[in-house]
C-alpha cells in the first residue's frame, strides 16, 4: 500500500527550536530582520559570505518581505550539519525553495493565504527537508509533474473537505506514474540508500520513508501542508 503524508519517523513540526529571537523575527516588518539573520548567519562556516550576498538582496529591494521572514524562519531551524553545508547554507538554494513555495502559495486556491495560516505555511510547506536525507532543490521537478495532476482542480475548486479529500487522493494515486514508465513502486529496506526524490526516481521505487517523503514533498510544491510522522519500530505481524 502507499504511504501517507503523515507517515515516517518524526515530525517537522518544528525542525529545530531554540532560537527564539528568530522565530519571532518571522513575524517581524522588513526592516526588522536585518540583525537577527546576521545573529544565525555567525554560526555558519561561510558567515561571511552569506551575510554580504544577503546586505546586497536587501540593498538592491529584490527581496519581498515574505521571502524575508521565510529565509529567517529557516536559518532559526536549520539543523548544524545544513549550517556547516555551503550547498545548503546558501542564498541561490534557499531562495528558489522559498520563491518556489512562495509562488504555490500565491497560485493554487487551497494554498492561499486565506487556507493556509502564515505559521502553517513556514512549518509545513515551505520546509526543503523533513529526516538526514539528502538536501535537493527538488521543488522545479516537482512542480512540473504535480502541475499536471492538480489542472483539472484549480478553476472548480469550492474549499470543501470533500474536494479538499478528492485532491489529496488523487494526487496520492497519480503521483507514482507522473514520472513516466516504470512507476513508482514499494520496495522494502531501501532506507536509507533511497530517501531523497531523486534518488526514488533514479531507482524507481523506495521503501516506507523514501515514498512518505516524495508524497510530503509532492504536497508541499502545490503549497499543501504536509509532514511526516511514525513510530520509531516497526513490528511485523
Amino acid at each position: 500500500a502507499l504511504p501517507s503524508a503523515v507517515r515516517g519517523a518524526v515530525s517537522v513540526r518544528k525542525l529545530k527550536r531554540g532560537h527564539d529571537e528568530l522565530l519571532k523575527a518571522s513575524t517581524m516588518p522588513l526592516t526588522q530582520l536585518d540583525s537577527s539573520l546576521e545573529l544565525r548567519l555567525k554560526e555558519t562556516p561561510a558567515a561571511e559570505r552569506l551575510t554580504t550576498a544577503l546586505k546586497t538582496v536587501y540593498k538592491d529591494g529584490s527581496m519581498s518581505e515574505d521571502e524575508a521572514k521565510s529565509l529567517v524562519f529557516l536559518f532559526s531551524n536549520l539543523p548544524q550539519r545544513d549550517l556547516e553545508d555551503e550547498k545548503v547554507a546558501n542564498l541561490e538554494f534557499l531562495f528558489e525553495h522559498i520563491r518556489l513555495a512562495l509562488h504555490a502559495r500565491s497560485t493554487y486556491p487551497w494554498a492561499s493565504a486565506s487556507a493556509v495560516p502564515w505559521d502553517t505555511f513556514l512549518n509545513d510547506v515551505l520546509p526543503f527537508a523533513v529526516f538526514d536525507e539528502p538536501r535537493e532543490p527538488w521543488r522545479p521537478l516537482m512542480l512540473e509533474a504535480m502541475q499536471r495532476i492538480v489542472q483539472p482542480f484549480v478553476k472548480s475548486y469550492t474549499h470543501t473537505p470533500q474536494q479538499f479529500t478528492t485532491l489529496i487522493n488523487t494526487i496520492n494515486t497519480q503521483l507514482w506514474a507522473a514520472f513516466g514508465e516504470p512507476h513508482i513502486i514499494f520496495v522494502s529496506d531501501r532506507t536509507p540508500e533511497i530517501m531523497s526524490p531523486s534518488q526514488v526516481l533514479t531507482a524507481r521505487n523506495a521503501s516506507c520513508t523514501g515514498l512518505s517523503l516524495f508524497l510530503t514533498f509532492a504536497l508541499r510544491s502545490m503549497g499543501i501542508p504536509a509532514r511526516v510522522a511514525g513510530v520509531c519500530v516497526c513490528v511485523c505481524f
